[in-house]
């Protein structure tokens, strides 16, 4: 589980250092995973073609001043609604268990939550976050990226991918997304909670 915490350096903002961390790390991803390795590949090519700020520039347009995609899970999963406020105390908690350091970002922060899963105390609790929230949130994600060219989409193709394979034996059924209102979504499901994981309670 330890490679969540490497793939979490691949979404952080660009730092001094950054060129030299990123190769390295693409290069043991890619040794485990693959199928990962043209997408790895490609984004290690396109950093590497540019200074660290221009690839701090390139972030920021990307998820943050008119950002294609937002990178917290909770509001990807359950957009302004009330459960992603639910969400954030609940995740928020498990960061505090393990002493998982959020900085300045939210506890639903996709590099957060990567950190977040090899700290976890309970490996249940972890393939449940895992599977039956981060990868329909990445999901998501990566469907905002559909219509333009970003090498972050390639990145998180990669993440899926990894994600998949870790996770390729799970049963516990994943969180939908929905494409009506919550609102509505949730007197057609009869008031339950969103994000359930059956047959294990959700604990997220």
């Amino acid at each position: 589980m330890n490679h969540y915490t490497q793939l979490a350096d691949l979404f952080q903002y660009p730092e001094e250092g950054f060129h030299e961390n990123i190769s390295k790390i693409c290069t043991e991803i890619k040794a485990n995973y693959p199928k990962a390795e043209n997408l790895l590949s490609d984004f290690e090519i396109f950093i590497n073609e540019r200074t660290t700020n221009q690839m701090q520039e390139y972030f920021v347009k990307t998820f943050e001043v008119k950002a294609l995609c937002v990178m917290e899970v909770g509001y990807v999963l359950f957009g302004e609604d009330y459960k992603r406020g639910e969400f954030l105390v609940n995740i928020q908690n498990e960061h505090n268990k393990v002493q998982n350091d959020c900085k300045s970002e939210l506890g639903d922060y996709l590099p957060n939550m990567l950190n977040l899963l090899p700290k976890m105390e309970s490996k249940e609790s972890a393939d449940e976050l895992g599977h039956c929230i981060m990868v329909p949130a990445i999901k998501q994600m990566i469907q905002k990226f559909l219509d333009h060219k970003n090498i972050y989409l390639k990145l998180m193709r990669a993440l899926l991918i990894v994600m998949q394979k870790d996770y390729a034996n799970m049963t516990l059924e994943q969180y939908s997304i929905p494409e009506v209102s919550s609102q509505d979504f949730f007197k057609k499901m009869g008031g339950c909670e969103p994000g359930l994981c059956k047959p294990q309670k959700q604990k997220f």
